[in-house]
């Protein structure tokens, strides 16, 4: 018998760039479901699958040493607003990126 291993990793909450981002506009359901996904129907459906399935979660801090990357992140995101890009405050962000904030966690399965 051959062990395999699968390693899939997904967003799951608290997610604080998008937390970040409700401060300032609404999120997408769809965004907010997809962030659920991983422990509302991955790990349920793989230990249906595989039985015994493994969970865990990482905390992955991201720095950012200027405003420039942050937002640079954001435009790369499913919930960028280009309309609401304006309500950011340079003071806003950088209060976040100095607050040791923006860990992103993840689940491992």
């Amino acid at each position: 018998m051959t062990l395999s291993r699968l390693v899939i990793s997904v967003p799951c909450v608290p997610h604080e760039m998008v937390e970040f981002a409700k401060d300032f506009h609404p999120i997408p359901n769809t965004v907010e479901s997809a962030i659920e996904l991983g422990e509302s129907f991955f790990i349920n459906a793989f230990r249906e699958l595989f039985g015994k399935v493994d969970v865990s979660y990482f905390n992955n801090k991201l720095t950012f040493n200027c405003v420039y990357i942050f937002m640079e992140l954001y435009r790369n995101t499913t919930y960028y607003s280009v309309l609401m890009v304006k309500k950011f405050s340079r003071q806003s962000i950088q209060k976040s990126l100095t607050k040791d904030t923006f860990h992103l966690k993840r689940v491992l399965f």
